[in-house]
């Protein structure tokens, strides 16, 4: 009995000692690891390997084990090589998930890869050589890595391959030098991609703001689309408006010196006044729609980047102008002063140089009509030619203080004239005649805009109201009194 009892404690020692051995094993194992991942040699290695299976010079800093089964980097330095498309690339606090058998294997699976931030500086003017984009194997359906490998005692700095299923970038910036050399972009983009088996890259695009030179910011809501070689496809988009109207736009862009993008949009209705210049928006209100419109943008020595296309004001209004004030004057129609159009439509192209209106045609109710075309530099400076057409049904007998009316004959029933526009906002002028005996612009009353669509509602003006005669002889008796 005492010797069988012996025999069970030693077993169970020895079970417990072989048992600490294996525990010991295996965190002094992974401490091992854990050093090796974290030493100079791995982190030079690895960026050599990168470099290699890439083609472009990748540096990393501090590399480590995640825990979970993945690396993470504290930043990644990327320098592409000569008449690629990208200058500089940099990503700080990444992180690699990698599949079970990349730690004991020849090659690496990565299934996925977080990015807390990235900044990625093009330059489409960059001579294209036959192979200067980065392609990535994509990571096989299964998750394994890919043929061969072998078995190994720990993960390897330089593997034969390796696949990526997916990645994000929480904030990334995509810049470019615009006209001038200033720098513009997206700022603060939450981009996710995925490698493709035909080669080139996939890529969705959330948050974010767009920024370009001579034009207001954007804030992104949505972009999808493709990168292969050059080329970038946007198969969708959405694009926050000021006013909290949304831009749809699609399309492509050639990344080359002598390539472009050219996108379609489209807009729905949103406030005229968060398109106009400073000084206009007091002068003009309404509905602004984009039914059609196509962004188009060259490189190097191309036609200078334009927005043009159809546009649709509902409920547009003029007020304050001069020319305004003179048709009101000349109809003897004081309300006019506040000139509302059931819509207004025509062509616009927007540019840096400033913003041309053609084909420019405003109704309202058939009664009165204006057309022409309308040019605002981006200095504010104004030159237009337009036409009123009014209906005889309008047309007063006589002008004002009963003089000859300034308006022609009437023919087909509308009486036509033509008449240009000059100066700035603030000091318009134009060639619209001055009625006989006016002494001056008439003043508009002041109405509320509204650019929603509704009709702007009027305030009158108190009016001066004369005594009467018994008022009178109240007062002057009360001044006897005295």
């Amino acid at each position: 009995m005492k010797v069988a009892k012996q025999r069970r404690t030693m077993l169970i020692a020895g079970g417990v000692l072989l048992l600490a051995l294996a525990v010991g094993g295996w965190f002094g194992f992974r401490w091992i690891s854990r050093m090796r991942i974290e030493s100079e040699a791995f982190r030079l290695a690895l960026g050599r390997t990168v470099s290699r299976l890439s083609g472009v010079t990748v540096a990393f800093e501090r590399v480590s084990e995640g825990g979970g089964g993945s690396l993470s980097v504290e930043a990644i330095h990327v320098q592409p090589g000569p008449g690629m498309l990208a200058e500089s690339a940099e990503f700080l606090d990444a992180s690699a998930l990698l599949t079970k058998s990349s730690w004991v294997g020849s090659e690496w699976g990565v299934t996925s890869v977080l990015v807390r931030e990235g900044k990625v500086r093009f330059n489409p003017e960059r001579a294209a050589l036959p192979a200067d984009s980065v392609d990535v194997v994509p990571l096989p359906v299964g998750g394994g890595a890919g043929e061969g490998g072998g078995m190994r005692m720990g993960i390897s700095p330089e593997p034969a391959l390796i696949a990526v299923d997916r990645g994000r970038v929480a904030s990334l910036g995509l810049t470019w030098a615009g006209p001038g050399g200033m720098e513009e972009g997206f700022r603060g983009m939450d981009l996710a991609f995925k490698p493709l088996v035909s080669g080139g890259w996939e890529a969705s695009a959330a948050r974010g703001e767009l920024v370009l030179s001579g034009f207001p910011s954007l804030d992104v809501v949505s972009l999808n689309g493709t990168l292969k070689g050059r080329e970038v496809t946007i198969t969708g988009g959405r694009l926050g408006l000021p006013g909290g109207a949304v831009a749809a736009i699609s399309g492509k862009a050639v990344l080359v010196p002598d390539g472009g993008v050219e996108l379609e949009v489209s807009t729905a209705e949103v406030p005229i006044k968060y398109f106009l210049q400073a000084g206009w928006t007091d002068h003009v209100g309404g509905s602004l729609r984009i039914p059609t419109a196509k962004w188009s943008a060259a490189f190097g020595a191309g036609a200078p980047r334009a927005l043009e296309g159809e546009f649709v004001v509902r409920a547009g209004v003029l007020r304050g102008l001069p020319f305004v004030n003179k048709i009101a004057l000349a109809l003897g129609r004081r309300d006019l002063t506040l000139m509302e159009f059931n819509a207004v439509r025509g062509h616009f192209k927007w540019t840096a140089a400033g913003l041309e209106l053609t084909d420019v045609a405003a109704d309202r109710d058939g009664a009165l009509r204006m057309r022409g075309a309308v040019t605002v530099a981006a200095s504010g400076e104004v030159e237009g030619k337009l036409v009123l057409e009014v209906s005889e049904l309008l047309l007063p007998r006589s002008g004002p203080d009963g003089g000859p009316s300034v308006f022609p004959p009437v023919r087909n029933g509308v009486s036509t004239i033509g008449f240009s526009l000059g100066g700035k906002a603030g000091a318009l002028t134009d060639t619209f005649p001055a009625a006989p005996g006016e002494g001056g612009a008439l003043e508009a009353e002041r109405p509320e805009l509204v650019p929603g669509g509704e009709r702007p509602r009027v305030v009158p003006q108190p009016k001066e109201v004369p005594p009467t005669p018994e008022a009178l002889e109240k007062e002057f008796r009360e001044l006897i009194g005295k």
